[in-house]
């Protein structure tokens, strides 16, 4: 590869062009832009993006459950323009659990969405599930505005 990604700021064009052709260079590449979840270690690890396998499983068990076994290279790059901010990558993740727009999740959506968090974001380490829940929670429901206003504050400290 002839550069080294920066996933601490946003991903210039050119960037997302040499993205494009890693993704398009993946085994399971197939013409409609998609690959399998199994590639997405290859693939994040050829971005410089290193995780555990463990850390790696979370993800792809994300992507299966919310989007199928199809990692299609819209969605890739929609998430990867955001991955350097977990502020703004918050609303794009809590889209598949907000079906119907309403700011809010449920708990259990809340704890899939704070372990992927957690392993994106190595500055939300000291940040606890518990009390990112008790500052976002109301009626049961998380809502997602308070829960990207809390890691704001967070990070700003």
């Amino acid at each position: 590869m002839s550069r080294v990604f920066d996933w601490t700021k946003s991903f210039s064009d050119e960037d997302i062009d040499e993205i494009k052709v890693i993704f398009r260079g993946q085994p399971s590449y197939h013409e409609d832009d998609c690959i399998l979840p199994s590639d997405i270690p290859n693939f994040l690890t050829q971005l410089n993006y290193y995780r555990t396998p463990e850390e790696f499983e979370v993800g792809i068990n994300y992507w299966v459950k919310n989007f199928g076994n199809d990692v299609n290279l819209d969605k890739v790059i929609e998430i990867l323009k955001t991955a350097h901010n977990s502020t703004l990558l918050i609303p794009i993740l809590s889209q598949v659990y907000d079906k119907e727009g309403t700011g809010y999740i449920s708990k259990d959506n809340f704890d899939e969405l704070f372990k992927i968090l957690i392993i994106n974001d190595p500055n939300l380490v000291g940040l606890t599930h518990e009390g990112l829940l008790k500052s976002s929670e109301t009626d049961g429901k998380v809502s997602i505005d308070e829960v990207v206003k809390h890691i704001g504050e967070y990070l700003r400290k």
